[in-house]
Order: structure tokens, then sequence, then C-alpha cells
């Protein structure tokens, strides 16, 4: 007498069938997770070329000089303000004559210094996500980014000084600014902009550089 088999699934397809589907789930959430840090850099990286547009639009429309102090995390845009003009120092020479050339130099000359730019909301003080950072290289040559600087403003000396300079005429400094951040691979991935003396600029991913 021949015994029919009882239908369904034995405990080993089962755990076959598991297997399969963990794998796939996993494959799937990994490849979310690195398009996830794909889309990130894209997105920062569109948005510092936009930021650089109105930076290159503002300098060459209402004759300003502009710029942009980068650390590692941050970037912020700057304005050129002027010293005192030279006919201003001859009128402190004549108005006050108990006070040489010399000491009114020292004391009432303003030097020229940057201040923040503050003619749109796009150029203020920007953050990137923590897990993103910079790297900047200028005609070739890497730039050392601080790891963190503090917030320019109105009250900030000398010692803030931006990389990238947009001038009345329309020339800019030739660039290029490298996102970096690791997917859930632990691969790291790069978009960057790249800018030339002209103020055209592009955009350019890590895949682009692959053979």
């Amino acid at each position: 007498m021949v015994q029919k088999r009882t239908s369904g699934f034995t405990l080993l397809e089962i755990l076959i069938v598991i297997v399969i589907v963990s794998i796939m789930a996993a494959a799937i959430v990994l490849g979310f997770s690195s398009n996830s840090a794909g889309r990130q850099l894209e997105k920062e990286a569109q948005r510092l070329m936009e930021v650089m547009r109105l930076v290159s639009e503002s300098a060459l429309d209402q004759g300003k000089v502009l710029g942009i102090v980068f650390d590692q995390h941050h970037y912020q845009v700057m304005r050129w303000v002027d010293g005192v003009p030279l006919e201003t120092l001859a009128k402190e020479t004549t108005e006050q004559p108990q006070k040489t050339s010399t000491e009114i130099d020292a004391t009432h000359v303003e030097v020229g210094h940057w201040v923040p730019e503050t003619g749109e909301r796009a150029y203020r003080r920007y953050s990137l996500p923590e897990t993103m950072t910079m790297d900047l290289q200028i005609e070739g040559a890497s730039v050392v980014l601080n790891e963190s600087s503090e917030q320019a403003n109105d009250e900030t000396d000398g010692s803030i000084k931006p990389a990238l300079l947009a001038l009345p005429g329309g020339e800019t400094t030739a660039f290029k600014l490298i996102f970096s951040m690791k997917n859930a691979h632990a691969v790291q991935q790069t978009y960057a902009v790249v800018g030339d003396e002209l103020g055209q600029l592009s955009l350019k991913s890590s895949n682009e550089d692959a053979p």
C-alpha cells in the first residue's frame, strides 16, 4: 500500500525561505541607505552651487567684492568693506593739527575688512549634516580647512578670510569643493562642485570618477 505524502513544507524548506527573504531584505535596506547618502551629497552640492551663483551675480550686478569662508562643516558668505578713503585721511590731518599724520593713521583710519553679507537668507552661516565633511581645492592644491570655526559677525577680527572670491568684474576663484560621506557599507561617497575663473559651475559625483 502506497502512502500519500502530506502536503506542506518541511522545516528545512521553511528555514531556507526565511534565509533567502532575510538576505533580500538586507540588500534592499543597504541599497536604500547607500542611495540616501548619495542623495544627501547631491542636495548639499546643489545648494552650494546655487549660493555660488547668487554670490557671483550679486558681485557683478552690485559692484561688490564677495567671498565664502569655509570650515569642514560650515560655510558663510562675506562682503569686503573698504577702508577710509585717502581724502578723508587728508581732511582729518588738517582738522587736527595737534596730531601728526602717523598718529591719525593709527587711531582713526579704518582698515578694509570682511563682514557677513546679509542680502539673501542663503548667505547666512550654513551647517552640513553631522556625518558630512568638505574638502577644498584651489587651482589643484588642497586647502586646509579647520575642523570648525566661529560664526562671523560685524565684530569679527581680520582673522576670518574667505577662500573663494567673486569680483565685480565677473571673475571668481577657480575651485573644486568635495562633499564626503560614508554610506551604509562604510564606503566613502563624494559629490563635488567645480567652478572656473568665469563663474561656470558643474557637479560631479563619485560614480563619475569610477573606471
